[in-house]
């Protein structure tokens, strides 16, 4: 169920042996509104419901239907490189950080603290989308 809201999405399992298959069709999930749902797993047995499991997940707008797929913390992260090397618009100017200032009323050290702090957000934001727990880094030795 989409949080917020009181429309649910029923999916039924196929039991295969001891393993469960959920599906449901692309035609009825590319459109669904992106966001933050909470799911059950129930099982029915003579007419009595058990819940298996539940917890939230997130659903994300498609790559093919969406414009800007940016997080919050890509952007500022943008907007702070490009106020760094002068080349920033006026969106970019007047983007806001976590405490409300402007970006462009940052001094040059302020930008360069606020500009790692948001490489920090970024990184763990990516390392979250790709399920590692932390990027591999190339060690040289000599």
């Amino acid at each position: 169920m989409k949080l917020g809201s009181n429309t649910a999405i029923v999916v039924a399992g196929d039991k295969d042996g001891d393993t469960f298959t959920f599906q449901k069709p692309k035609s009825e999930t590319e459109l669904l509104t992106p966001g933050s749902y909470r799911y059950q797993m129930l099982a029915e047995y003579d007419d009595e419901y058990t819940e298996i499991t539940s917890g939230y997940l997130k659903i994300e707008p498609l790559l093919s239907l969406s414009g800007d797929v940016q997080t919050h913390n890509e952007k500022v992260l943008e907007s702070i490189t490009a106020v760094l090397e002068k080349r920033a618009t006026r969106e970019q100017e007047s983007t806001k950080l976590f405490n409300g200032n402007e970006v462009s009323l940052l001094s040059i050290a302020e930008l360069t603290r606020m500009k790692r702090y948001y490489e920090k957000l970024v990184m763990k934001e990516r390392r979250g989308l790709s399920g590692k727990k932390r990027i591999p880094r190339l060690l040289e030795r000599y």
